[in-house]
């Protein structure tokens, strides 16, 4: 990725993460899918003992941060670093406790502006390297090498699939926002009846309507299209009632949202991994000494759901030096 893409990506995902009300992004996926990931990452993070070092990289919110916090003992006294490209603040957008000895940590500090593909830390750093659904959006075969670099223990790696089902569908996002915004023409027609109501605008709006719900019936997941819609009628039916300008204001809100969702939709679909993506990754752990190395599908709910690819290392013996 050059400089210009990269700076692409950290504005979008720093906007992403100081919009968002979520801190986690599985949190789309159903209910049973984020129960058996944060099953599998109470595991892992169950091995920790007392004074160890975490590091999750591509943190975004804090996802894996708060699951941790959860898990940790009040005694255990974890030390807890979590890095993103973007320009993140956990403790404000999620709630994540702040301050030493919070939730079993005696150390908790969230860093912006790192590239997981160069991370500003020593060789064998941390105990622990966690990522969910993050560090593919680096250089993956770079990023997969510092993590190797700075753990001293155990290497744990989620990683959206390639050929996955959240991938599948959330690729057809991008397409659908476009015909949206320009093939029907939603917000301007919104923003016209709004701002100068006629026959003319109505009628328009009403054949949006029709053509979306023709659109909804005939998609596999429809639930984009379909709230996209929802929201408008029940903006649209506000309208009066808030006053033009705000109304407008809403209407371009909405549009901008959604036009992010795309851009982050087509950003997913790049960085998700294949197989051999996977395999190679392997290979840079093996040849930096991390033995045994594993690679398994994450298919919560059955082999057609597939939603990512775990990652796992670890130094022969516990390392520590």
């Amino acid at each position: 990725m050059d400089g210009s893409g990269k700076k692409e990506q950290k504005d979008l995902w720093s906007d992403y993460w100081r919009t968002s009300q979520s801190n986690d992004c599985a949190s789309d996926f159903p209910e049973d899918a984020r129960r058996a990931i944060a099953g599998k990452w109470r595991v892992i993070f169950s091995r920790l003992e007392s004074g160890d070092s975490v590091l999750d990289v591509a943190t975004g919110n804090g996802a894996l941060v708060a699951l941790l916090a959860e898990v940790a003992g009040p005694e255990l006294g974890l030390l807890v670093t979590g890095v993103d490209l973007a320009q993140i603040d956990p403790r404000a957008n999620a709630g994540l406790p702040g301050g030493e000895g919070a939730a079993g940590m005696a150390e908790l500090s969230f860093r912006g502006g790192v590239d997981a593909a160069n991370l500003p830390f020593d060789d064998r750093s941390f105990t622990l390297v966690v990522s969910q659904f993050g560090l593919e959006y680096a250089d993956f075969e770079k990023a997969i090498s510092e993590t190797c670099r700075v753990a001293r223990r155990w290497v744990k790696l989620l990683i959206h699939a390639a050929d996955g089902a959240v991938v599948r569908q959330n690729g057809l996002i991008p397409g659908q926002v476009d015909w949206l915004c320009r093939e029907l023409g939603l917000f301007d027609a919104a923003r016209e009846q709004i701002t100068a109501p006629t026959g003319v605008t109505r009628d328009r709006l009403a054949s949006i309507s029709v053509a979306i719900r023709k659109k909804c019936a005939a998609l596999e997941n429809p639930d984009f299209l379909y709230s996209s819609s929802q929201y408008m009628g029940q903006l649209l039916g506000q309208s009066a009632a808030m006053g033009k300008a705000q109304a407008v204001r809403y209407v371009d809100a909405m549009e901008a949202r959604i036009e992010g969702n795309a851009k982050r939709m087509r950003a997913l679909a790049g960085a998700a991994r294949s197989e051999d993506d996977l395999a190679r990754a392997s290979d840079i752990c093996a040849a930096a000494g991390y033995d045994p190395v594993s690679v398994a599908a994450e298919c919560p709910g059955g082999e057609q759901r597939l939603a990512g690819y775990w990652l796992e290392a670890e130094r022969p013996g516990g390392a520590q030096s």
